[in-house]
């Protein structure tokens, strides 16, 4: 029969006159999210989250499992269960708008030009044209929607919290979510439409209306079209006496779309347990009367038949588990719709499905001329119309276990490319803006790809947006790609004469003082000037000082106004006595003799205005001339300047993305660390985004500081580890011994990345014939290669110009001007 949507299509009928809205066997979807069926029952629908299962250890396995089982057992017989995975292709067009670049004409455009390619390639190893969802459905039957509302709560609560237990999120669908859903299941490449049910009751229309797709056609026996797309489906005959655990897995890891549905319906348990004695003293009753016929014949020892016997095991075994080792007893349905965009693809993702099926030693049995059970069945509407149970334990039913990997492609514009997924090959995508607080590290042993990562991110940050980099280079590895993209370099050194004046203010910001924001920058430098710890007195007579220094440049903020380090040093000369001891003017001398050295002395490079441009979209601090005393008081200027920058892009609306190279020479000392922490904590409010970058992550991790950075960062990038470090880093960031063996003896490019909640195996690998790759890569053997080539190029092109006769010259001089 042919079905379609009213106002749409003529209604054809084949044996009953029916519309496409008819085939949704419910009554009504509330706005709290709980659907009514045709026969009374009333349910709700929770999503899930993925758990890295397969990369977890044996022993997280079995907690896993046994947590599972735990959540299983908790459905009892008047509660109707689905879990439904839903595997729903994506426009193409959706993917290659995410992994496509701005088209650009300015100082980027080669980057771009190689860059994209890249990224297409990448999305060709995987299967990123899925969404993949997962979804429990649970009903009850009851009187009326008030009592279905209390109970499902109830249920709902107990639900969440067994996912929490598993470690993964879940939150219930409102009413309009699930109208979202059963569209997207039934309609691709269609808008879904819906705005409120005011408004759909004002235009008369029903929630069947809203989602159903133009048409169903269940006229063939073992395939249906909904809508343009061609579709199958059957049920999995489970008759393998023992299931893998990746079996259900190894079905939604297929690259096409589907829908696998598991309905449970769980037995009375006391029921269960007299059905099995029945059954159990019935085939023990045969067993008694096949060995009474054979002694009656004249045989001593009759052995049973093998069914008989086989029987009788399973049977004493299903009674064990029910009665001893606390396990239920469901009715199962397993149904899978693959959903295809021709008859051709539909028949060859069929057989793909059925491969999977049969390894399993089960069968995959087409629904013939059920077609519309089936759909019904795969939906997450709760509805089960097919009768083809199988019975099954607590332990058989969760060893479908319904977590494989996660993935991270996040369809978002401000996504940026991190490698591909270990396990599965697809793209990870991700925005760290989207995280609760996307501060980072990025962490491995020399060799590994650290100041690699980092550049990958921040060339993609600058193909993709307007944000804008700054970055403390304490090695000088970020000088060429800096120069590659016309950013700023500031050397800092004793001897550099490119200033910055780390008394620089912007008194436009609003919200906050500008002087205040200052001061406690200025009392973190003298400090570090005087290499200890300030007094409250030395703080109140530096804050005074401070206000007079700024009083011109507030009145009048003209550059020739703002104040230099010298101006706070002659201040402190200038303070007055105001007790009968003259305490002030001695603390005020002490002062500003520990700050001479910095203002006259070889270390006076802090003591000028700034004469470079920090308005450049990228700026990198070269500190690798700073000496030992000089590099912290650097590193704490950079960090203020960086400060600056930041407040001043909050008022444009723009993000400042900022790396810090060798992050643990920051935590060595306690002013720059105090502001390291400051950072962490405080960046996201201003739209700031700090990276720290290190190699020696023992040092990293005995810092006092540390704990309040991993408190305050959700994304980490792990390649490869030095044992010690490797496993204290798994006891911090809780990973797995499997997943933690992926940062353990790895090529460079490879490890773990860490994103809110999701850990991942990832690799990166780029092409060493680019220029991108020429100008990210810090081996010092491949720069050393790559300007023997450039060498070799460039007396190549000499030799090849100087055989060319002079005269041909102006013969080309003269083309070229024709």
């Amino acid at each position: 029969m042919l079905r379609t949507k009213q106002g749409i299509l003529e209604t054809v009928f084949r044996k009953e006159n029916k519309t496409a809205q008819q085939t949704l066997p419910y009554r009504e979807i509330f706005p709290s999210g709980i659907c009514l069926l045709d026969d009374g029952v009333h349910n709700k629908t929770v999503e899930f989250d993925d758990i890295s299962y397969q990369l977890a250890d044996l022993e997280a396995k079995q907690g896993m499992f046994h947590s599972y089982c735990g959540f299983l057992n908790f459905f009892h017989d008047e509660i109707f269960v689905q879990f439904i995975f839903i595997n729903q292709k994506v426009n193409q067009e959706v993917i290659d708008r995410q992994i496509t670049l701005p088209e650009r004409d300015d100082e980027l455009s080669e980057m771009a030009n190689e860059y994209q390619p890249y990224l297409r390639r990448q999305n060709q190893k995987g299967n990123n044209g899925l969404i993949k969802r997962k979804f429990v459905t649970f009903g009850v039957k009851v009187k009326d929607y008030s009592e279905a509302k209390n109970r499902l709560e109830r249920i709902e609560l107990a639900v969440i919290e067994n996912f929490k237990r598993l470690g993964c999120k879940a939150k219930v669908l409102t009413g309009k979510s699930r109208l979202n859903l059963l569209f997207r299941c039934m309609n691709r490449n269609r808008r879904f439409s819906f705005t409120t049910w005011e408004k759909m009751k004002d235009d008369g229309k029903t929630t069947q209306d809203v989602i159903v797709p133009t048409a169903f056609d269940f006229s063939k026996s073992t395939v249906f079209k909904m809508g343009k797309q061609v579709c199958t489906s059957s049920y999995v005959d489970i008759i393998a006496e023992e299931l893998d655990d990746s079996f259900l897995s190894s079905l939604l890891e297929l690259n096409q779309g589907m829908i696998v549905s598991i309905h449970v319906r769980a037995f009375n348990q006391r029921e269960a347990q007299k059905a099995i004695r029945r059954k159990l003293s019935s085939v023990q009753a045969q067993a008694l009367n096949q060995k009474k016929q054979g002694y009656q014949r004249g045989f001593a020892d009759v052995p049973l038949s093998p069914e008989l016997q086989a029987t009788i095991n399973n049977m004493e075994e299903l009674y064990s588990k029910v009665t001893d080792q606390n396990q239920r007893l469901f009715n199962v349905v397993m149904v899978i719709t693959n959903i295809s965009d021709n008859l051709e693809e539909s028949r060859l993702e069929y057989k793909a499905t059925d491969d999977v099926v049969q390894a399993a030693n089960c069968q995959l049995r087409p629904l013939i001329w059920q077609q519309e059970n089936g759909l019904i069945a795969s939906l997450p509407l709760g509805e089960q119309p097919l009768k083809v149970e199988r019975t099954q334990s607590t332990y058989s039913l969760a060893i479908l276990m319904p977590f494989i990997t996660k993935n991270l492609f996040q369809i978002t514009k401000n996504a940026l490319y991190y490698g591909i997924n270990q396990l599965n090959n697809n793209m990870i995508m991700a925005s760290r803006k989207l995280l609760r607080t996307p501060n980072g590290l990025i962490l491995g042993t020399p060799g590994s790809g650290k100041s690699f990562a980092a550049k990958r991110e921040f060339i993609n940050i600058l193909l993709i947006s307007d944000d804008d980099i700054m970055i403390i280079d304490p090695e000088a590895e970020y000088l060429d790609i800096t120069k590659h993209v016309n950013g700023t370099i500031i050397n800092v050194s004793p001897i550099s004469t490119e200033y910055v004046n780390p008394f620089d203010i912007t008194v436009n910001l609003e919200d906050d003082d500008p002087i205040i924001l200052k001061t406690d920058f200025i009392l973190s430098f003298c400090e570090l000037a005087m290499k200890r710890t300030l007094t409250a007195g030395e703080q109140s007579i530096i804050g005074r000082c401070i206000k007079n220094i700024y009083a011109p440049y507030i009145e009048s903020p003209v550059p020739e106004n703002m104040p230099i380090l010298e101006d706070l040093y002659k201040e402190l000369q200038k303070v007055s006595d105001p007790d009968d001891e003259g305490r002030s003017r001695e603390i005020a001398a002490e002062l500003a003799l520990g700050l001479e050295f910095y203002v006259y002395g070889q270390m006076k490079v802090f003591n000028n205005r700034t004469n470079v441009n920090l308005d450049n979209r990228v700026v990198t601090f070269n500190i690798k001339e700073l000496g030992e005393t000089l590099r912290p008081l650097g590193m704490l200027i950079v960090q203020e300047l960086v400060w600056q920058r930041v407040r001043q892009n909050r008022e444009a609306g723009k993000t400042t993305w900022y790396y810090v190279d060798e992050y643990h020479l920051l935590l060595r000392h306690e002013q720059t660390a105090r502001y390291s922490v400051e950072i962490y904590k405080r960046f996201r409010k201003w739209g700031g985004i700090p990276t720290g970058i290190t190699q020696n992550v023992k040092d990293f991790l005995g810092s006092l500081q540390v704990q309040n950075i991993l408190e305050n960062c959700d994304f980490i990038i792990m390649l490869n580890q030095a044992p010690e470090d490797l496993r204290i880093l798994q006891q911090k960031l809780n990973i797995s011994p499997e997943l933690a063996d992926k940062a353990k003896n790895v090529d460079s490019g490879q490890g773990i990345l860490i994103y809110d909640d999701i850990q991942l195996a990832f690799t990166d690998k780029f092409n060493k014939n680019t220029m991108l790759y020429r100008v990210m890569t810090t081996k010092p053997e491949e720069l050393k290669l790559f300007r023997e080539k450039a060498a070799a190029e460039a007396k190549k092109q000499e030799v090849m110009l100087s055989l060319v006769p002079d005269d041909m010259y102006e013969e080309i001089d003269k083309t070229a001007a024709e």
